[in-house]
């Protein structure tokens, strides 16, 4: 079965009639002349006439769908199978010479020279994975690699004018390495002074790193080192040493004076076990104290942690004190003056 040829002549004819006309001819005038939304089409859409295919591509899908009582759906898969362009430029699409321009300029300049949106530009560099167009990006050329490890990162960051990290990640995807002698000096500490030397041990160490403007740690290993005891530290005594993994931190801070935190680190600079404190045992006259007064100043008469009254208050279900309320004064009645 041969294929129905088309009049080209009549294809140009129908292609200059106007809508109205076209609609006539089509017997399609009412539903062209409606407006808002198609009407639904029958599961079994009517077969394209040739009048109804030279139409294709000449206007919108939409509206050549409301023209031809089809859906858009229907309008556009029949118009890809023919291999026929899109009128609507939103859906236009990319010529070669259009996508080699993604990523060389800002999407914006493309969006204006193509006459399109910015977003839809942007939508379609992101969708085939083209990197964002910037200025400050280098394009690396075997001259600029040779460069790598004979000068300086910040040199070289400034004659390309790029960022140092830059360099760096350059030098590092290649496998460069900067020379020693290349590289950023390091800050080295300052020599020490007769005068200062002089002054280790007989002042404490804080003050005399503030005095001449030294890290503490910095003072104390130039000490150490030296061989020069301190008198404004307290010593370790060999009686003391005996006391810790045997009585609790606690206990030995009250007894030598010191912190928790020192007795504990001295407990554990000697690989010793801590030791739990006994609880501490209340006594009948104590427990009256409990809700007789606010928490803290029992803690302060007793010496204890305020916690430890709130605990043992909470533990006899005793409230906590609160002041008693002043008894207001009665206002005087006055007389009245009949």
């Amino acid at each position: 079965m041969t294929k129905p040829r088309l009049d080209l002549k009549l294809i140009e004819k129908i292609r200059s009639l106007p809508d109205k006309e076209l609609g006539r001819l089509l017997r399609r005038s009412r539903d062209f002349a409606r407006k808002g939304k198609t009407k639904t089409v029958p599961r079994m859409a009517p077969r394209w006439t040739p009048e109804e295919t030279a139409l294709l591509g000449t206007r919108p899908d939409k509206e050549l769908a409301r023209l031809l009582d089809r859906t858009v759906t229907s309008v556009s898969l029949r118009r890809s199978r023919l291999k026929i362009p899109c009128l609507n430029p939103s859906r236009r699409s990319w010529t070669e010479k259009e996508q080699l321009m993604l990523g060389k300029m800002p999407d914006a300049q493309i969006a204006k020279r193509l006459n399109l949106p910015e977003a839809r530009v942007r939508s379609y560099r992101e969708r085939r994975h083209v990197p964002v167009f910037d200025r400050k990006l280098h394009s690396w050329n075997p001259a600029d690699d040779k460069l790598l490890g004979r000068f300086r990162d910040e040199e070289l960051a400034k004659r390309f004018g790029v960022s140092v990290n830059a360099i760096k990640h350059r030098r590092s995807r290649l496998g460069v390495y900067t020379p020693r002698k290349l590289r950023r000096r390091q800050r080295t500490q300052r020599p020490w002074t007769p005068a200062e030397i002089a002054l280790l041990g007989q002042v404490n160490d804080r003050v005399l790193a503030k005095r001449i403007g030294r890290w503490v740690h910095f003072v104390r290993w130039k000490r150490e080192e030296l061989g020069i005891t301190t008198p404004f530290r307290k010593r370790w005594r060999p009686e003391e040493d005996r006391w810790l993994g045997k009585v609790s931190d606690s206990e030995i801070a009250r007894r030598t004076g010191r912190s928790v935190e020192a007795v504990s680190l001295r407990r554990l600079k000697l690989k010793r076990s801590p030791v739990k404190a006994p609880a501490r045992r209340w006594s009948r006259g104590e427990d009256r104290l409990l809700g007789a007064a606010p928490d803290a100043v029992i803690a302060r008469r007793l010496k204890i942690p305020v916690l430890m009254v709130n605990g043992r208050r909470r533990f006899l279900c005793r409230r906590a004190w609160e002041p008693p309320e002043r008894p207001r004064a009665r206002k005087s009645a006055r007389k009245s003056p009949c």
